[in-house]
């Protein structure tokens, strides 16, 4: 597949446009869109801390649903880590009809690795409702839901400013 351009977020609430060196860490976060419109998200499990008990940590990066996401690796495009990611977390890997990095932005949401990210936020269109639990220590279900209902679940912050922003859009 083709790398697309990356536009920037133009929304300055809880997630703003980016600057060099803005955040501490580089992730990759995938919006899956099936023809019937609903996304794929995950129930991330509360009070896991990257596979360990986190009762003990400063913060706690388990807080509900979000879409499938992970870190860039180092020298890794964006684009091909969310690929990577997809297929981690979900099996993902076939029935892809489309993929392209939709926003660049900044946000603060602590993870095992820092608290602060630099996103890129892919759309990927697939060809039908699919996808399994992949990673069970990190993820305790996975849903398809409408995006306008989706922002009524518990979602984690980050993903609900993320989908937010979307809809503003009109991504979603």
């Amino acid at each position: 597949m083709e790398i697309p351009r990356i536009p920037r977020c133009e929304y300055p609430i809880t997630i703003r446009e980016i600057g060099p060196f803005d955040a501490e860490c580089a992730s990759v976060g995938m919006v899956v869109r099936a023809p019937t419109g609903k996304i794929l998200l995950l129930d991330r499990l509360k009070g896991i801390y990257g596979g360990k008990d986190s009762s003990n940590c400063e913060f706690d990066p388990g807080l509900g649903y979000a879409c499938p996401a992970g870190h860039i690796e180092k020298d890794e495009h964006p684009f091909y880590a969310g690929l990577r990611e997809l297929e981690e977390e979900t099996g993902i890997n076939k029935a892809l009809k489309s993929a392209s990095i939709v926003l660049e932005l900044w946000a603060s949401n602590p993870c095992r690795k820092a608290k602060n990210h630099h996103w890129y936020i892919m759309l990927i269109e697939i060809d039908r409702e699919l996808g399994a639990i992949m990673e069970p220590t990190k993820h305790g279900s996975l849903t398809w839901a409408d995006p306008d209902v989706a922002l009524g679940f518990d979602l984690e912050p980050a993903w609900r400013s993320i989908l937010w922003h979307m809809k503003q859009k009109g991504i979603l």
